[in-house]
């Protein structure tokens, strides 16, 4: 069985793979089209950012929402 844990990182990495995929070096995230190609529901993606940032993955400015 899944734990908290484990969804963190399947969500984590759904958005990292969408950060490889879809942004270019020194551009800024969209953060909703992010949340939006990632696939991931809104409770999802806020469970992925924070195993994310977490584990040093991401820094936390790029978890705010502008």
């Amino acid at each position: 069985m899944m734990n908290y844990a484990d969804l963190g990182r399947v969500y984590g990495e759904c958005i990292l793979y969408w950060m490889i995929e879809n942004t270019v070096e020194m551009q800024a995230i969209n953060i909703m089209a992010m949340q939006d190609g990632s696939g991931l529901t809104d409770i999802q993606f806020e469970i992925g950012m924070n195993w994310l940032i977490k584990n040093e993955l991401v820094e936390r400015p790029l978890a705010v929402l502008q």
